[in-house]
């Protein structure tokens, strides 16, 4: 049996406790007063304190078992107003000990196929990269359609200005109606301009980056362009790719492999969920689920969730999966991390951040992240190993296959 532990928070605020705690949210993260109600005020402050309490609640945890597995943090109100705040933080945490217990060996009963790519389709895939590349180059001309443009953009209602960004990104297209993409249209590089839109807001614009697409299918003589080490021919390119593609495609399947195993996980542990947790995390999923469907519709989801009638069950029971499946998965990874003593390398950081960067393999997996950088790269390598690791002890035949593809040593 694999526990958890408790460590309960209490939260008991006056007034003036309330509103330095509103003035300090304020103050750290830069909140427009002028663009919130008092009410999300209060809800958004709050929760930046109880982040807090959280996070030094999780240190000292850490500090006593530097290798316990900490979730995320439940929170119960009792009384909740601009004048009185009572409640608790509850935190829930499995210590290293618990989570040793883990099995996660010798688990052979995954519903999982290897879907890998031969050599016909990854030759039909290069020929057909080949010949529809485009470059991505920049321009400093006029504005054409479907050209992407940066720019540096004020609003002004009634001469006061409402939004300023410096960081403005458009695809420039013609439309029948108003659009910004369509007005940059034949505007030149570096100029500034001003329109008034339908809602007679000033706009003062300067167009500061045009990237422009084009068509150039890559050939011996061009393929120097895309800057790879050592392919300087369409044959060096073809085994460049080949190889790319196959081991994007290995760690892809590796983490669908770690997706079957954590569902199958549950069924070879007993593992005990803190019912604090679990409530809570039904209580963010419902509300985040209402927030998706037409307002129309929420009245009637909400009756249906509070009734708990057979829609609202099945909500309910989707939360509750969620809940459990983030608290294996965590188990799971500190376990297998810990114990299997996982390691990653800067030569290996560096070397996924240079080849995931190369223009052909913008679908990398180390790109699905917005902003990759080395922090987010040595994320995905940790999880990666950790999935062939499961791999290597639980399908070593198959593991051999996916790790050579992969190229990533465990």
């Amino acid at each position: 049996m694999i526990n958890y532990l408790l460590k309960r928070e209490d939260i008991k605020m006056n007034k003036a406790e309330i509103d330095k705690m509103i003035n300090s949210a304020i103050s750290d993260l830069k909140i427009d007063t002028s663009k919130i109600d008092a009410v999300s005020l209060l809800h958004k402050s709050f929760d930046y304190e109880c982040e807090k309490i959280f996070k030094n609640a999780r240190n000292l945890i850490l500090k006593d078992d530097p290798f316990a597995y900490v979730p995320d943090f439940a929170i119960r109100k009792d009384i909740f107003s601009n004048s009185v705040i009572s409640g608790e933080i509850i935190i829930t945490y499995y210590p290293f000990e618990e989570i040793k217990k883990l099995n996660y060996k010798n688990i052979t009963d995954i519903n999982y196929v290897y879907s890998y790519f031969d050599d016909i389709s990854v030759n039909a895939i290069f020929e057909s990269t080949i010949k529809n590349f485009t470059f991505k180059n920049p321009a400093y001309d006029f504005v054409k359609q479907n050209d992407a443009v940066k720019l540096n953009i004020k609003i002004f209602q009634n001469n006061a200005l409402v939004k300023e960004d410096n960081n403005f990104n458009v695809i420039a297209n013609r439309t029948n109606n108003f659009t910004i993409n369509n007005i940059v249209l034949n505007h030149r590089f570096g100029e500034f301009f001003t329109f008034n839109d339908p809602l007679n807001r000033r706009w003062e614009v300067q167009i500061v980056e045009i990237i422009r697409t084009i068509p150039m299918p890559i050939t011996n003589q061009n393929v120097q362009f895309l800057k790879i080490p050592y392919v300087i021919n369409l044959m060096t390119l073809k085994t460049f790719f080949s190889s790319m593609i196959k081991k994007d495609n290995a760690i892809k399947e590796a983490m669908r492999y770690f997706d079957f195993f954590i569902s199958e996980l549950e069924n070879n542990n007993n593992i005990i969920f803190p019912d604090e947790y679990i409530n809570s995390k039904i209580a963010n999923y419902t509300s985040n689920y209402l927030e998706k469907v037409r307002p129309e519709n929420r009245e009637a989801i909400q009756n249906s969730i509070i009734q708990k009638d057979e829609y609202g069950i099945q909500i309910i029971e989707n939360a509750v999966r969620s809940a459990k499946r983030e608290i294996i998965e965590g188990l799971a990874k500190k376990a297998i991390y810990i114990l299997e003593k996982i390691k990653v390398h800067n030569m290996e950081i560096t070397q996924e951040l240079n080849q995931s960067s190369i223009v052909l393999f913008q679908n990398s997996y180390f790109n699905k992240k917005e902003n990759k950088n080395v922090n987010t790269v040595k994320d995905d390598l940790i999880d990666i190993k950790i999935a062939l690791k499961l791999l290597q002890l639980n399908v070593p035949q198959l593991f051999m296959i996916i790790a050579r593809d992969a190229a990533i040593a465990v």
